[in-house]
């Protein structure tokens, strides 16, 4: 069974213990008045509020290098079977991760995650902290 969990960029901008500016990962909780709250998975009695915007729920799949992948994170994909190399955005979609394919030979497909379980990738940013990896007017 996977593993659920979300992160979150804080309200105020805040370093924490885990050397990450500004992220909070952990349990989500969505207060009465629309307060979005992520309780830190290091200490359960500490909760922070974060940006709505910001929040993504982890997929459960790691990269190459064992960093975990969260939605709204950037991957670089090679595909070993015909050498190619790609860019996505993952995202969540009716009710499944997927990946969004931004540049390389399918920019503009979308993949669902049984067609790219088994390919290499490795997260390069994400699409809160590292706009400019998208393209269009912070570079390409």
């Amino acid at each position: 069974m996977r593993e659920y969990k979300f992160r979150g960029f804080t309200v105020n901008e805040e370093k924490f213990n885990n050397g990450k500016d500004g992220w909070i990962y952990g349990n989500l909780s969505v207060l009465d008045d629309g307060t979005v709250d992520i309780q830190d998975i290091n200490d359960e009695n500490w909760f922070k509020a974060v940006n709505p915007e910001s929040v993504g729920q982890y997929t459960g799949l790691h990269d190459k290098n064992g960093k975990e992948i969260y939605e709204g994170d950037i991957v670089k994909i090679i595909d070993t079977e015909y050498e190619t190399k790609h860019i996505a955005i993952i995202e969540f979609l009716e009710a499944s991760f997927i990946m969004h394919m931004i540049k390389g030979e399918f920019a503009g497909e979308i993949l669902g995650a049984d067609s790219w379980l088994d390919e290499e990738k490795e997260v390069i940013g994400n699409i809160y902290d590292n706009p400019e990896l998208l393209g269009g007017n912070n570079g390409d």
